[in-house]
């Protein structure tokens, strides 16, 4: 068959396809009239259940474009502007190390501050994060530094480095195609769109019920898997939404070693712009005692 008559039979099938679905579409709502007036107080129920039948037939087959779902995931991990009192254990076989507890203000998904709570060792220790750039001040030495790269980890030690302890959103930092999907989940490949971004690249298995990560998986240049971090035991804060409240990772190269984040709250609030900058780390511990 040659290309002219393969392209009119496609459009005549397109065709075909739309005219079915317009009589399928009169015949559920002939029917849902048909239906509304015998079961008197069951109506509401009844139109929306055929309403809800009727769209999901007509829509079959469509898919949400894969950096839309990566914005969806990003409103339902959290807030625009919110405080969030974040825990770590590091596990390297059967020794655990001290628990890290900070407090991380997140604002417009590209900016957040952070102050560590626990251990003494570390307390007080703030960060600073605009996009590649990270600031630290340490109280003790008074010392407020850049540190370079984002592989390393403020909090000292462990498998979650600052891209995942100070995260950004992902839409922000990364562009996503769709690679697959099943009945369940979107599974996305994402590909950083800064130089800055410490993975090459990252694979997302997204639920598509609470347009939530289930997992992700890191890898380095020529494919290296990095680590993969799962999101389990879905909980309610104090915003509402329903969202993980514990990430579990495991290091690829050597899997003894693990780490785990559990959020301890997350409260959206509205938070100054001031103190988004590196000339306010002095500033930080303040905010956060004021707020507590």
């Amino acid at each position: 068959m040659g290309t002219v008559e393969q392209n009119g039979l496609d459009r005549s099938n397109q065709r075909l396809g739309e005219y079915y679905g317009m009589i399928m579409k009169k015949q559920i709502f002939f029917l849902m009239n048909r239906f509304s007036g015998k079961i008197g107080s069951f109506l509401p129920l009844a139109a929306w259940l055929l309403s809800w039948l009727c769209f999901s037939w007509v829509g079959v087959g469509q898919t949400a474009e894969p950096d839309e779902i990566l914005q969806e995931v990003d409103q339902a991990m959290g807030a625009d502007s919110q405080i969030m009192v974040i825990r770590v254990v590091n596990r390297r076989g059967a020794k655990e190390d001290a628990p890290v507890v900070f407090t991380i203000a997140k604002k417009g998904g590209d900016r957040l501050v952070a102050m560590i709570i626990a251990p003494d060792t570390v307390q007080g220790v703030t960060a600073f994060r605009s996009g590649g750039e990270l600031w630290l001040r340490i109280p003790n030495r008074k010392v407020e530094m850049q540190q370079e790269g984002l592989v390393r980890t403020f909090i000292g030690g462990g498998l979650f480095n600052n891209e995942d302890l100070l995260h950004l959103d992902y839409h922000t930092e990364f562009q996503a195609r769709l690679a697959r999907e099943d009945q369940a989940n979107w599974y996305l490949e994402l590909t950083p769109k800064w130089p800055w971004v410490p993975y090459a690249q990252v694979s997302m298995v997204v639920d598509k019920a609470f347009k939530l990560p289930r997992e992700v998986t890191q890898y380095g240049p020529n494919h290296t898997l990095i680590k993969t971090i799962r999101y389990t035991q879905m909980q309610h804060f104090r915003d509402g939404p329903m969202r993980p409240s514990l990430l579990e990772t495991t290091n690829a190269l050597n899997p003894e070693y693990t780490s785990t984040l559990r959020y301890g709250d997350v409260q959206p609030t509205d938070i100054p712009d001031t103190l988004f900058d590196k000339t306010a780390l002095s500033k930080i511990r303040d905010y956060f005692l004021q707020e507590k």
